[in-house]
């Protein structure tokens, strides 16, 4: 029976080191953008702005949003085109943005030329801490370095769980041990359910 618990406490112990060797980088990148969407710490203004010109033939008929898309393929950038970017006016003049952790690429054209003008805009820290913050929830870009920054989001928040979970045994076990320490546990326990359904309640 002791050998048994021996296993289990090997187990709990080998869960928790290594969920939290796994998940170290993650969550170091996200407490830090986390922390500075609140306090601003990092810079996330431009850096630097290239501007250039491209000629690409295009279909002048074509509605804004697959207009966007076709340039964007033709420019060779995997990155998200936000529909609240899109302008046009009655002159033909278009105007959208292509979106990348780093870099926003300002793009203007006319319907009628094919000479498009281009402003790839650079992003200091601040800013690709920001997108890896939301891009470890998921990838649309189709990059392959961005889509493995996913899949390592998602494996790590699993790896933090168990590791949380493995640690709270750990505590139980080898930590809690006096009446004071017992109060403690239940008094902050209750106190987060508390809270928790006052702010599902109450909104």
């Amino acid at each position: 029976m002791i050998q048994k618990k021996n296993n289990w406490v090997k187990i709990f112990r080998g869960i928790h080191i290594y969920g939290g060797l796994l998940s170290m980088v993650y969550l170091l990148v996200v407490g830090v953008s986390a922390l500075n969407f609140q306090h601003n710490f990092l810079p996330e203004q431009p850096v630097d702005t290239i501007s250039y010109t491209q000629t690409i033939e295009f279909d002048p008929t074509l509605k804004i949003d697959s207009l966007a898309k076709i340039i964007r393929n033709e420019l060779g950038i995997k990155g998200h085109l936000p529909p609240w970017e899109f302008r046009e006016n009655n002159q033909g003049m278009v105007r959208f943005a292509i979106f990348r952790p780093a870099r926003i690429y300002e793009v203007k054209l006319n319907r009628n030329s094919s000479r498009i003008h281009i402003d790839e805009i650079h992003f200091s820290l601040g800013r690709i801490l920001r997108a890896l913050h939301f891009g470890s929830i998921k990838n649309q870009l189709g990059d392959i370095l961005l889509n493995i920054w996913s899949w390592y989001g998602q494996i790590s928040a699993m790896s933090a769980l168990l590791a949380i979970v493995s640690g709270i045994y750990l505590w139980f076990k080898y930590a809690v041990k006096s009446r004071r320490q017992w109060i403690t546990v239940i008094a902050s326990g209750v106190g987060s359910i508390i809270f928790i359904l006052y702010i599902w309640l109450i909104g």
